[in-house]
């Protein structure tokens, strides 16, 4: 169902987003007790890349989506949606919030 509140072109990034978590993401998740490997993580993260997912909020300059800030939540919330899909995305806690600021250029 479409976010009542989102540009065509945002809508379709969560959309995308959706669909990679649900058909990429959940088939490699590992098994219960089993940790993601470090080589199955970095083809996903290639494969969110490929499908122009990763990074949602990181300017495209550095290979993000540059997504605003007012659109994170809805995109966010798709990535979250299992357990390992903000890790693939690059979008998990504090990991985000850092590269928001050294973007902003506040730790320098």
């Amino acid at each position: 169902m479409p976010h009542h509140t989102l540009a065509a072109e945002y809508e379709e990034l969560r959309m995308r987003t959706r669909a990679f978590i649900r058909d990429v993401v959940i088939p490699a998740e590992p098994r219960s007790g089993e940790r993601l490997s470090d080589v199955t993580r970095d083809q996903l993260q290639a494969a969110a890349k490929a499908a122009g997912v990763f990074a949602p909020q990181v300017p495209r300059e550095y290979g993000g989506q540059g997504l605003p800030l007012e659109y994170w939540s809805p995109i966010f919330q798709e990535c979250g949606y299992w357990p390992i899909g903000a890790s693939i995305l690059n979008c998990r806690a504090p990991d985000e919030g850092n590269m928001h600021i050294q973007n902003t250029g506040r730790c320098r």
